[in-house]
């Protein structure tokens, strides 16, 4: 993936995860949810205590993912919703690929050496081996 591509999606993921807070603290305040709340919150290790806390919380998840709570679309939603739409519709302005020449295994050109002088002028050998 490329890298501007990689800070779009956190970008649009964090205006999601806003919207599934707000699902969130909808679905845990319905009465009808209060046993599943409790079931998921509990700390026994016994095999039937584990049951239960598994299908609470997947239960509430289920709750929060297939909400039919509408939202608005914040300005920032909107904003990064819109640059996503002129980044796909415009596909030769815009490359998808990213180099790849780090994977590729090569010599060296050169070779370095110094010491720790804190100085900054005291390195005492360079030596610069040119391939061609």
């Amino acid at each position: 993936m490329t890298p501007w591509l990689r800070f779009l999606t956190i970008a649009l993921k964090h205006s999601l995860l806003v919207t599934l807070r707000s699902n969130t603290s909808i679905t845990l305040q319905k009465p009808s949810n209060t046993t599943f709340v409790t079931d998921s919150r509990a700390l026994s290790l016994t095999l039937d205590a584990l049951k239960r806390k598994n299908f609470a919380i997947s239960t509430l998840l289920r709750q929060i993912w297939h909400s039919h709570k509408k939202f608005n679309i914040s300005k920032n939603l909107r904003k990064e919703l819109k640059l996503l739409n002129y980044v796909f519709t415009h596909p030769k302005q815009f490359k998808f690929e990213s180099p790849i020449s780090h994977i590729i295994p090569r010599d060296f050109d050169f070779t370095a050496s110094g010491d720790a002088c804190l100085d900054g002028g005291c390195q005492r050998s360079i030596s610069i081996f040119v391939t061609s």
